[in-house]
Order: C-alpha cells, then sequence, then structure tokens
C-alpha cells in the first residue's frame, strides 16, 4: 500500500514578526519529511511560502517541492491565501470560491491532484468562516456542504485527504457534518481530537480560550498510521516566538 506523510498549518498571516516566525516553518517542515502540505493564512506580500518551499528545497535534496496557491477574495487577501506545497508529482489544481455574502472576506477550498505511485488521490485545503457563535456554525456548515459538492463533482473513486483550519471545535455542527463522510486522523489514532491547536503562547489574548480548530480528515479506503500535533515549540532563541498562532498536525497514511 502506497504510504503518504500529509501535514497542515495556519501561517498567522498578519504581519506579526513574519520574517521571524517565517524562518522557523521549513526547519519544522523538513523534521516532519512531507509528501504534501497544506497551509493557511499565507502572506503573499512578502511571499512566504514561496520562501518557505525555497528553504524546503535546500533542506530535503531527493525530490523537489513546489508551491501552488489560491488566493481568497476580499479586502485580507494580502495574508488569507491557500498554498499546498509538495514533491508529488501534481495532475491537477483547481479552486472553489464559497460565495458567502456579506462577509468582510469570502474564503476558499483548494484541490490539488496528485501521483502516489501511479494512484491519484485528491488533496484539499481549505480555511472556513472564523466568527463564533450559532450564525457562524451555520455559515461553516454551509460552506461545508458546498466543499462536499466539490467533492462530489470531482467524485469519490479517488482517495481524498482533507485539511485546514476549520475555525470548529470538534463538537460543533460543522465538524459533524464532515465527519459523516471522513475521519479524522488525529482522533482514528489517539481515540479524540487534540486539546488544543490555538492558540501557541505567541498569542497573548485574555480572551482566549484553547480550542481545536485544525484537522486532517481522510476519506474511507484511507489507514491512519500515525498522527500528531506539530510545531509546539518555540524557537530555541526566544520563547515567545513560535512558527504561528496555531499549532500544527501531521499524519503518515496508507492508501489501500
Amino acid at each position: 500500500m502506497p504510504a503518504l506523510r500529509v501535514a497542515t498549518l495556519n501561517l498567522y498571516g498578519p504581519p506579526y514578526r513574519t520574517e521571524e516566525r517565517a524562518v522557523l516553518v521549513a526547519p519544522g517542515l523538513a523534521q516532519l519529511r512531507p509528501d504534501i502540505v497544506g497551509l493557511q493564512e499565507v502572506n503573499i506580500r512578502a511571499d512566504i511560502g514561496t520562501r518557505v518551499s525555497s528553504a524546503l528545497n535546500v533542506l530535503i535534496t531527493e525530490s523537489p517541492f513546489r508551491i501552488l496557491h489560491v488566493a481568497n477574495p476580499g479586502r485580507k487577501v494580502v495574508h488569507s491565501t491557500l498554498a499546498v506545497i509538495t514533491n508529488l508529482p501534481v495532475l491537477a489544481h483547481d479552486g472553489t470560491d464559497y460565495l458567502t455574502e456579506g462577509l468582510e472576506m469570502n474564503r476558499m477550498a483548494q484541490r490539488v491532484r496528485v501521483d502516489i505511485e501511479g494512484q491519484p488521490l485528491d488533496f484539499y485545503n481549505t480555511h472556513l468562516h472564523y466568527q463564533l457563535g450559532p450564525e457562524a456554525d451555520e455559515m461553516r456548515c454551509e460552506q461545508a456542504r458546498k466543499l462536499l459538492a466539490w467533492m462530489d463533482w470531482h467524485g469519490w473513486d479517488i482517495p481524498k485527504v482533507l485539511v485546514g483550519d476549520f475555525n470548529a471545535w470538534p463538537d460543533s455542527p460543522p465538524i459533524h457534518l464532515l465527519k459523516e463522510r471522513f475521519t479524522s486522523a488525529y482522533e482514528a489514532s489517539h481515540g479524540q481530537e487534540p486539546e488544543k491547536t490555538w492558540p501557541t503562547p505567541m498569542l497573548k489574548q485574555a480572551d482566549a480560550h484553547d480550542w481545536t480548530l485544525d484537522y486532517i480528515f481522510i476519506s474511507p479506503g484511507i489507514r491512519v498510521a500515525e498522527a500528531n500535533l506539530t510545531f509546539t515549540e518555540g524557537s530555541a532563541s526566544d520563547s515567545e516566538l513560535y512558527a504561528s498562532d496555531h499549532f500544527g498536525l501531521a499524519a503518515t497514511v496508507e492508501l489501500a
């Protein structure tokens, strides 16, 4: 069975110590030895994604990585782009707009079809609506339904991995909706979701609760070998500097 190392990380796009944090990302990814990574809140003004991909190619030289971007529409486009970094052969790349009206920033989903030892896999990357409360959960459910419909259009004969920042905790309606079709890799490996993926100690907010917002989902026919939290340590020279305000996730999965 072909094995695949997948990961996800929200990079925290706003310009807070951007240059310093960017330096931490590629070494952290290199330790994971990923085949494909989904990134959210990629700052395209600072070209963070391309810089991370280039630095990863210096650290891992066996097979070249490339990066594919999809920009969210809206005023915050500069620091809210999606990106996928992979060293696998890319067969297709596209995106979809959730067409969410009345919000400061709309959201997107990204798909990259890759070849794994002759077997195609669709890797989806997304970042759902961020506000709290029942109305926001319904907005995320609407986005999740549109995402699943997009997947229906691509067909379920090809295995799928879905990653991202879903801005929804494990018992929320959007996550229940997605788990009707997918399995959480971390939950499958550990019996429960992580205690939290947000915030890291870098984010100092008096009202910041510990929440699990980030997930790696796998479709039927994919087995989880292991799954773990990543980017859980700060800079060796600055205990308050982390790669992001989110922890990341990584999983090793096997295709049937």
